[in-house]
């Protein structure tokens, strides 16, 4: 059976409002941030800042506040007064965790949750708002031996050439919930048309695996280059409905058992909810598999 959970979309009236647009700048040298998760505060309304770091809202969102979450930089809030704005952004100050690394002539690789399949029917889908999915990965005694991320495989799927997402790597407080980036900067995927497992090797970030776990975090990017127009009808039904995703979509597999799966928006982390009709032992889990070395 196949199930495809839909990051929400809902249509909202632009009759009669000013489009807002502006620019996400570090504070210290002015230059754009690219690729900035900009949210209004407790709603999914949001977009992505491009690589030139512009953005802008057909939606009326004057007196609003908004979030914006960039990997490298401080959570800012923004009331929107203006049509307008230049936000500027704090570049974050990264405290490192001491681990002692002991001697070993031998490379030790060790796989958490192997990709069962590249042949995926399940899918995470985003219908037009910067929504962020992330994976739990506890943490684990056999981790002691090979705390560093070497390698994150995702299995992706798109309709387009030259998809771009995010990937984050978060850590997790001590009641399994996302805390913060560990990641300094972001770190851009690519797909083609097709369904592909992405390989990103993370050895030369040292990135070390959190005692109280991790999130591998999927974020979608709402930039014209992931757009993807399509067009249907319902069964019985002449008329076409026009849609718009934003690729790519991230391949899922039922799995046995609760599975730790959160979203992002608005400013909040919350758990993701699978729907009623997936019955407990049909639970969905994202197709993202995790490499630790020594």
């Amino acid at each position: 059976m196949r199930f495809i959970i839909f990051i929400f979309c809902f249509l909202i009236s632009t009759s009669g409002i000013s489009q807002v647009r502006g620019i996400i700048l570090n504070v210290e040298t002015h230059k754009p941030v690219p690729y900035s998760n900009i949210g209004i505060e407790n709603s999914i309304i949001g977009t992505t800042s491009d690589i030139d770091g512009h953005f802008s809202f057909k939606e009326s969102i004057l007196g609003k506040r908004l979030v914006i979450s960039s990997v490298g930089f401080e959570t800012q809030h923004h009331l929107v007064t203006d049509s307008l704005v230049e936000i500027y952004l704090q570049p974050k100050i990264y405290e490192l965790s001491n681990i002692i690394v002991k001697p070993n002539r031998k490379k030790l690789n060790v796989v958490a949750n192997e990709i069962p399949s590249r042949n995926c029917s399940n899918y995470l889908v985003c219908s037009g708002y910067p929504w962020i999915t992330g994976k739990y990965f506890e943490y684990k005694k056999e981790y002691e031996n090979v705390r560093f991320i070497k390698e994150v495989k995702i299995l992706v799927t798109s309709k387009i050439d030259s998809a771009k997402f995010n990937l984050r790597i978060i850590e997790a407080n001590e009641k399994g919930e996302p805390l913060d980036n560990i990641s300094k900067r972001n770190i851009i995927a690519v797909t083609n048309k097709g369904t592909h497992v992405i390989t990103l090797n993370l050895e030369d970030k040292n990135l070390i695996f959190p005692e109280h776990g991790l999130f591998v975090a999927l974020e979608w990017l709402i930039i014209d280059g992931n757009k993807y127009e399509f067009s249907y009808s319902m069964k019985g039904e002449r008329k076409k409905i026009r849609e718009t995703r934003f690729e790519p979509r991230f391949c899922a597999f039922p799995k046995q058992g609760s599975i730790n799966l959160w979203t992002y928006s608005g400013g909040k982390w919350s758990r993701l909810s699978i729907p009623d009709h997936l019955k407990k032992e049909e639970n969905l889990d994202l197709a993202i598999e995790l490499i630790l070395t020594n």
